[in-house]
């Protein structure tokens, strides 16, 4: 059965600190953006206090295409909490990003069932609104078989 909506909305309790609130409130706006050192310009994601290459606080934030490729896969068939119970089996993946050389996000494939979700599947992100100003990004499977 394929996971065709995102995981309950009620999951979503960010806790935002200044490293991460940029990500979230252009989110919110349904844009992906990534940290770029302003030391040595490499990404990270998920935003960090310090580059782990240069160590520098300071970054810029880019804003991205939305899309990827699926660098790793886990298919979910056993749900850890409750609120999940009836959405198994879910995929999460960890994404390459179009635009942000190395940095990699951690989210959902929705609307492909398991099977379909392969390693270097071209994905597109989608956003799963879960409240006031807070939005999740999740990713679909595009192209030809995925």
């Amino acid at each position: 059965m394929a996971l065709l909506e995102p995981l309950p909305a009620s999951l979503a309790q960010l806790t935002p600190d200044r490293w991460t609130e940029p990500f979230w409130v252009a989110a919110g706006e349904h844009r992906l953006v990534c940290a770029r050192c302003r030391g040595c310009g490499r990404h990270r994601m998920p935003p960090s206090p310090f580059c782990p290459a240069c160590r520098s606080q300071d970054i810029d934030w880019d804003e991205l295409p939305g899309t990827g490729r699926i660098f790793t896969f886990t298919i979910v068939r056993h749900a850890v909490i409750a609120a999940v119970r009836e959405h198994v089996p879910y995929v999460v993946a960890v994404v390459d990003l179009d635009g942000a050389p190395g940095a990699r996000l951690v989210t959902n494939v929705i609307g492909a069932e398991p099977e379909e979700v392969q390693i270097d599947s071209a994905v597109a992100v989608v956003w799963q609104d879960c409240g006031e100003g807070v939005a999740v990004p999740k990713v679909v499977l595009v192209g030809a078989g995925g």
